[in-house]
């Protein structure tokens, strides 16, 4: 195909481009894609995508029958492992595409999940828009439910839930933000431990009281039965 594409354009200087997918989980046929110098301008210039994320949109949009409204959706017979797979694939390519567009980055950054405001919002002033889940960005492995990891995806095929670049003021007032945060939890942090050692204290302490009642009591003993011994030898 790509052959008889590249001789079209070159005979006839028409550009186009074209996208194949799989049209059902059971299939495993790897996406195809090809496109002439303008198209790829267009999708990249116009359509703000790089190629192979609009292809990968393209999937999960077929593959997830998000089209159907009257059919039963496919995404529910989707394994949760593939589920979890598309949300990544979509949250990661598209902070390589914001990232690439806005030259924010040299390289591939790897989405960080676990330190998600400090090593991506803070360093690269983007973030999530429309994340659909109760909590902040995680992992989807760690949504876990899912009805929860559905909507999600359908956020993210239908760009519902999409990286944006922050502006100064927000990349500010999000810096503050998480700053409190922090420190909100270094407080919980202490307090816990502090109150672990007080607990851990007064056991001590009472422990050490009631031997030391043993030892007195002992001692109390001893005496009264010397002073028996002493009575009868009189």
């Amino acid at each position: 195909m790509e052959r008889e594409w590249t001789a079209i354009n070159a005979r006839t200087s028409m550009e186009g481009f074209y996208i194949a997918v799989r049209g059902d989980l059971e299939h495993f046929h790897e996406a195809k894609l090809f496109l002439t110098a303008k198209a790829k301008s267009f999708i990249k210039d116009v359509l703000h995508f790089e190629p192979k994320h609009l292809a990968l949109k393209f999937e999960s949009w077929v593959v997830g029958n998000f089209g159907e409204e009257t059919s039963r959706s496919a995404t529910q017979r989707l394994p949760l492992a593939k589920i979890i797979s598309l949300c990544r694939k979509n949250i990661q390519n598209g902070l390589d595409n914001i990232l690439q567009k806005n030259n924010l980055a040299s390289k591939k950054i790897p989405m960080n999940y676990d330190n998600y405001e400090k090593n991506i919002v803070e360093v690269y002033a983007v973030a999530m828009n429309g994340w659909t889940y109760e909590k902040s960005v995680c992992n989807p492995g760690k949504i876990g439910r899912r009805e929860h990891l559905i909507k999600l995806l359908d956020a993210l095929v239908k760009g519902e839930c999409s990286w944006v670049v922050l502006s100064e003021d927000e990349l500010s007032e999000r810096i503050q933000n998480n700053h409190k945060h922090q420190k909100t939890d270094s407080a919980k942090s202490v307090q816990i431990i502090c109150d672990s050692d007080l607990e851990n204290g007064e056991e001590d302490s009472n422990e050490l009281g009631g031997s030391n009642m043993d030892g007195l009591e002992g001692s109390l003993n001893d005496a009264g039965t010397a002073e028996q011994g002493l009575q009868v030898i009189h």
